[in-house]
């Protein structure tokens, strides 16, 4: 008997016609079939954010989990599936210009999202930028979600490869097959589970003690080697590592910002998912990550969203206010609100702390412990035993408990970093010359929001500098001081693992290729785990 069932599979702008077989879970089938759907819980069923719509005949739109639903019979699902969004934007005035002959591509590779800078290798100049989101989020947001997916699944690896690869490859070839036979060199940035994944390497290491990485040096090869076939004349350098959870990223993103005063004592953070911190000590780097979740960049929550047109970027919550204009909402673009970014998010918490609607403890408060007479009654509701603040109820957009509590983790994680980095140090608060705040994410945080809600002491509000995404920024100064640099100095490396050494690299190349493993190894990493009193700091940074 053919145990072969059909899945009609509808979107918005096409139909799909799948098999598959009695009782197989409908996230992989649709995964297998590289259908685009989130499951950042990667599968367990907590996330929610793999619904998706089935026909029966007693239900002709019943709402179901895909992670949590097998094929008992034929099925028609309807999904609302947008590709990822593509934002093309054109830098300096180039655009207006003949291209070089020479171009180059710095990448930055993040566990969310990813950016690429089409580069005029003479100039210097930005010509282009491209940004996507990572299609692996599909496995997990956190890295730690997709070493799991990777060790759980024998094929997972290759799978995100797979998924990265493309990625890379449709991005590039967006520039047409002319720009393409141009690009002689991409730089690549990303974190180290991100940099396994590209290289194909075991990433098993990375999510178990003691946290080993297969490889640390910077890598050269040719770009075609890793299958980016859209670069047939491209070599690539990938950033080094310096341990299992500092990678590339901040690597390149502490390579961008040199020199440095080296009389002066700076702290550079990266505020994302994973959160690390560097302490430049009068020229010595000390490092730690910490594990900040993906709260801070819209993943993960109620409402949660990246940030693009129609996220609410910045609330401002006035209880004193009579009128109907207790709560101002910002949204990107002015568009009409559709979730919650990472910045709105830190500023709606921010607000109801302010105005005592949730307690130094991260509890919110319920609809019933309300004076009558309270403005924002009405945006508060329960349902069932999960609190609610509505922000827009005709719209179901509202934070809850959970998520507050997500915004509290991450809070604790990276106040508790910084403190215990200073401790290890022998330094406070004071001695700190500059605070340099990194990420894409980090750049759009309000310094009422880092300080409002106790992410970083008060004293740093005036020392604050924000460097937007460092780590972008110093695959671009790698390109710019290459081909600025007119001496061909130094001479070949051993360092490198021999199957990935592309031997006719310039001698130039492999010189600077020297100064980034410097840099890497100069770099003193420790474990926040197995510093003393860390889980009584951590638990005590939680409180707002």
């Amino acid at each position: 008997m053919d145990d072969k069932l059909k899945v009609k599979i509808e979107t918005s702008d096409k139909q799909i016609l799948i098999e598959s077989k009695k009782g197989q879970n409908l996230l992989e089938i649709l995964r297998a079939n590289h259908i685009d759907i989130e499951a950042p819980c990667n599968g367990n069923g907590t996330c929610s954010k793999c619904r998706v719509y089935v026909r029966t005949n007693e239900d002709r739109n019943k709402s179901v989990l895909a992670c949590q639903t097998r094929v008992e019979e034929d099925m028609e699902l309807i999904l609302n599936c947008d590709s990822s969004k593509v934002l093309y934007r054109g830098l300096g005035s180039s655009n207006n210009k003949v291209l070089s002959d020479n171009l180059s591509i710095a990448l930055d590779i993040g566990t969310t999202g990813i950016e690429m800078v089409l580069v005029d290798s003479k100039s210097g100049e930005e010509i282009l930028k491209i940004s996507e989101t990572n299609p692996q989020k599909n496995y997990g947001l956190d890295v730690l979600s997709r070493i799991s997916y990777c060790k759980e699944n024998p094929k997972g690896l290759k799978n995100l490869n797979r998924l990265i690869v493309s990625k890379i490859n449709e991005m590039v070839g967006a520039f047409g097959e002319d720009i393409c036979s141009r690009i002689s060199l991409i730089v690549v940035a990303a974190n180290c589970t991100m940099s396994h994944i590209l290289m194909c390497e075991s990433v098993d290491g990375l999510g178990r003690y003691p946290f080993t990485p297969e490889f640390k040096d910077t890598v050269l090869t040719k770009a075609t080697s890793l299958g980016i076939d859209n670069l047939k004349n491209a070599d690539l350098v990938l950033m080094p590592q310096v341990s299992a959870y500092v990678g590339g990223d901040i690597v390149s993103g502490l390579y961008s910002i040199g020199p440095i005063d080296v009389r002066k004592r700076y702290l550079f953070i990266d505020i994302g998912t994973n959160g690390e911190i560097a302490l430049i000590d009068k020229g010595n780097i000390v490092t730690c990550s910490c594990a900040a979740g993906p709260a801070l960049e819209g993943m993960n929550i109620s409402n949660g969203m990246r940030a693009e047109d129609g996220a609410i970027e910045d609330v401002v919550v006035d209880k004193k206010n009579k009128s109907d204009s207790n709560i101002e909402i910002k949204s990107i673009g002015s568009q009409e609100i559709r979730g919650i970014c990472g910045s709105g998010i830190l500023a709606l918490v921010r607000e109801l702390v302010r105005n005592g609607y949730v307690n130094k403890r991260g509890k919110l408060a319920k609809k019933e412990e309300l004076e009558e007479d309270d403005p924002l009654i009405d945006h508060f509701e329960s349902v069932g035993s999960e609190k609610r603040f509505y922000l827009d109820k005709d719209k179901d957009i509202y934070i809850n408990q959970a998520d507050i509590r997500a915004v509290q983790l991450a809070k604790g994680a990276i106040y508790s970093s910084l403190m215990m980095i200073l401790k290890r140090q022998g330094l406070g608060v004071e001695d700190i010359d500059q605070l340099l705040i990194a990420g894409q994410f980090g750049y759009h945080l309000p310094k009422e929001s880092l300080v409002g809600l106790g992410i970083i002491d008060k004293e740093y509000e005036d020392k604050i500098t924000y460097l937007g995404n460092s780590s972008k920024n110093g695959a671009l100064k790698f390109i710019r001081v290459y081909y600025d640099k007119n001496k061909d100095t130094g001479k070949a490396s051993t360092k490198y693992r021999k199957n990935i050494l592309d031997k006719a690299s310039s001698d130039k190349l492999i010189d600077m290729i020297d100064e980034l493993d410097r840099l890497a190894s100069s770099i003193d990493y420790f474990e926040l785990a197995n510093e003393e009193r860390f889980d009584r700091a951590f638990a005590k940074a939680m409180t707002f």
